[in-house]
Order: C-alpha cells, then sequence, then structure tokens
C-alpha cells in the first residue's frame, strides 16, 4: 500500500469512528496529527474531501492567532469536529472531547507519545463523551522501536502504563540510592 493509501485508510478509519460516536450522542472531536505543516495541509484537504460535515482544519503555529482563534471557537460551538495539528494543542489544552486521534505520524520517543495518546483517556466532560479510539499508521521503520509494543492493536494501556511507570519509579530509587552512597 502506497503511503496515501495508508493515510487514506487511516482516515477513512478514524472517520468512520468519528460518525459512529456521534450516532451514539458522544461529543466527539478527532484530533489528526501531522509531523509538519505542508503535510497538516495535506491531511486537512484529505479529511475535507471524506468528511465536509465536521469542518476539518488545520492548526499549527504557522497561522495568524485570528486563524487559530477562529479554529478553536469552531472547536467550541462543534462546527469543527476534526482538527489537523502540528504540535499543537498539547500540555495545558483541556478539551475532554477529543476522544479520537488518527497520528498518520507518529512520534519516535516513547514519553512523548504516552502524553499525547493519554490526552484521549480523559474522562470529565460536561457532555456525554466515551470510550477514546486511537489509529496510528504503521511505519516500518518501528520495528525495533520502543513504541513497538504500545501500538499494537491489541495493546493493553493499563498494563503497559502500569510497566512503563513501574520501570521509571525504579529508575529513580536506584539513582537516589547511587547518590545517597556518597558522603
Amino acid at each position: 500500500m502506497s503511503l496515501e493509501g495508508v493515510d487514506s485508510a487511516l482516515a477513512d478509519l478514524a472517520i468512520e469512528r468519528l460518525r459512529a460516536d456521534r450516532a451514539a450522542g458522544y461529543d466527539h472531536i478527532l484530533m489528526v496529527r501531522a509531523r509538519s505543516i505542508p503535510r497538516a495541509t495535506d491531511l486537512a484537504k484529505l479529511y475535507a474531501a471524506r468528511a465536509p460535515e465536521f469542518g476539518p482544519r488545520a492548526v499549527h503555529d504557522g497561522l495568524t492567532k485570528k486563524s487559530r482563534d477562529a479554529t478553536f471557537d469552531a472547536l467550541a460551538d462543534r462546527t469543527c469536529r476534526i482538527v489537523v495539528c502540528v504540535d499543537m494543542l498539547g500540555e495545558g489544552f483541556g478539551l475532554p472531547q477529543l476522544k479520537i486521534a488518527a497520528l498518520h505520524d507518529v512520534k519516535k520517543s516513547l514519553g512523548p507519545m504516552i502524553q499525547f495518546i493519554g490526552r484521549f483517556s480523559r474522562t470529565s466532560a460536561s457532555t456525554p463523551i466515551g470510550t477514546a479510539s486511537v489509529f496510528v499508521a504503521r511505519d516500518p521503520a518501528m520495528a525495533l522501536s520502543p513504541l513497538r509494543d504500545p501500538l499494537r492493536e491489541d495493546a493493553d494501556w493499563n498494563l503497559l502504563l502500569s510497566d512503563i511507570t513501574e520501570r521509571a519509579t525504579d529508575a529513580v530509587e536506584q539513582l537516589s540510592k547511587f547518590e545517597e552512597s556518597f558522603s
């Protein structure tokens, strides 16, 4: 399958989930992750062609403040339910209705990826929200990556996050013991 085919298939899956969630009464929003501004522009066009009813928009730091604010307003009033991002809507941005993610371009390290995916697992909202869904394009370069296990189709995120947290805690404890050994 060509790269275009992967993007199309991923978009179709994510849009299908958004439509199903909306039909079930959930106030969900789909976030699409892109690695660059030109890529975000292309993906926004792809999503607009497939789901114009959801008002897809790209948001990135190359936009004027007025354009970014217009996108945030469209997300707030739900005239936009698909937002294509390039390193935006990160830490400190609260929108629990972000429940569907389409990762066309995967982050290369585990920490930022877990933080990104964790954003979709929030449960407090003033409107009905359901289960989070994350769709990830398979990248052959990820075969030996630490992200391989979390991005498996049948990954148990509760177990994975527990294991990752436990390993991080053990590493900090070992470092503390090592530092305490010096008087």
